[in-house]
């Protein structure tokens, strides 16, 4: 079966199509893909205790270092499969703060506010496929934040993107062992502002094909966007640990609040 073929197999833009194609290796290939403990430290140093909306919470990475820095997280996410694994409460943390679970769609938000903090982390705002749902996202968590509250955002950064070619193909490996290999497969479309990918994991049962969709923005595009939402930029850095944004970096967190 070929590429397009596996990739319709999964709808890219339905809001659980993440979670359909890597729920069963999310933990194990994206344990450590950032820093979920200086990501807790960022949150809690602007959000304190919380309760702060961690969207597309997944299996827990990141809200569990947040239970344990002492922050009330409420998670959401749209894939019943990713949500199931995340853990209600963090096991040996007596007194820590719960993770409620909620299963819906980031694009119409099931919460009511005000909320001090909004967390969108590791690209998720980039998982919305298209400007129309992003700018819906982004008014949704303008209308439950409150007057202080701020709203966490993290993505790569899509400048560089955006100066590659019309097309731009690339295949590389991800991982390899004795008895199992994993390729890449991207392709960067500058039109559209998308990045669709596949990740083949071969082994001796066979191939299974994990498709993913993306819609990048540039910085300056996602502060236009988060202007008309209500939104203004407060701070920005290269990562979690304050690092100053400039053009060596590849990703940023960014800080927005209310105007």
């Amino acid at each position: 079966m070929d590429q397009d073929e596996q990739t319709d197999r999964i709808d890219l833009h339905r809001a659980d199509a993440y979670g359909r194609s890597f729920t069963d290796v999310y933990d194990r290939w994206y344990d450590g893909v950032t820093d979920a403990d200086a990501t807790a430290r960022f949150v809690a140093d602007r959000c304190g205790r919380g309760p702060i909306v961690e969207l597309g919470v997944g299996s827990g990475r990141l809200a569990v270092p947040l239970v344990e820095a002492g922050v009330e997280v409420v998670g959401l996410d749209a894939s019943p499969t990713m949500l199931a694994r995340c853990p209600p409460t963090v096991a040996g943390s007596s007194g820590s703060p719960p993770i409620h679970r909620v299963l819906a769609d980031m694009r119409a938000l099931p919460l009511r506010g005000p909320l001090p903090g909004v967390l969108i982390a590791f690209n998720t705002l980039f998982n919305l496929a298209d400007e129309h749902a992003q700018r819906q996202l982004l008014a949704e968590v303008t209308g439950i934040l409150a007057p202080d509250g701020v709203v966490i955002i993290e993505a790569l950064d899509g400048t560089v993107l955006a100066d590659e070619s019309s097309q731009v193909p690339s295949i590389g490996v991800r991982d390899r062992t004795h008895d199992q290999l994993v390729v890449t497969a991207t392709t960067v479309d500058t039109t559209t502002q998308t990045m669709l990918g596949q990740h083949l994991e071969i082994d001796d049962t066979g191939i299974t094909a994990r498709p993913w969709l993306l819609r990048w923005l540039t910085p300056n595009q996602l502060d236009e966007l988060a202007t008309d939402a209500g939104l203004v930029l407060a701070e920005r850095f290269g990562d979690w640990d304050r690092r100053a944004f400039d053009k060596t970096c590849d990703v940023h967190v960014s800080v927005y609040v209310a105007r």
